[in-house]
């Protein structure tokens, strides 16, 4: 495996394409958000926030699972969710999804 530097004066001597793209995705995404807040029409804003919980929390559950669950900052984080979505239940549509979602904050209350 390739040092950390080595990684990091590569982003910094030409960013991937993918990052570009990434990066002006989110503008224009943060851009549709706060203009539907300052309309007041929060349900949509609210629902694409629940969805990118849910994919974050999907990809820590498939690809970081253990250092996700053995580092006490990330433990807590993910308490954190899992306090949120105990209060605010959601379901993605998609069955696997959901249930890797669930049981990694399963994983992090018992913590």
């Amino acid at each position: 495996m390739l040092p950390i530097a080595y990684y990091r004066h590569r982003l910094e001597a030409a960013p991937p394409q993918w990052l570009y793209v990434y990066y002006t995705g989110q503008v224009v995404k943060d851009v549709d958000a706060l203009i539907q807040l300052r309309q007041s029409e929060t349900d949509p804003v609210i629902t694409d926030l629940e969805e990118d919980l849910s994919a974050q929390l999907y990809d820590l559950s498939q690809h970081f699972r253990a250092d996700a669950l053995s580092k006490e900052k990330d433990v807590r984080i993910l308490k954190a969710a899992a306090s949120y979505r105990a209060e605010h239940p959601f379901n993605s549509g998609n069955t696997e999804k959901d249930r890797a979602v669930d049981e990694l904050l399963m994983q992090a209350r018992s913590k």
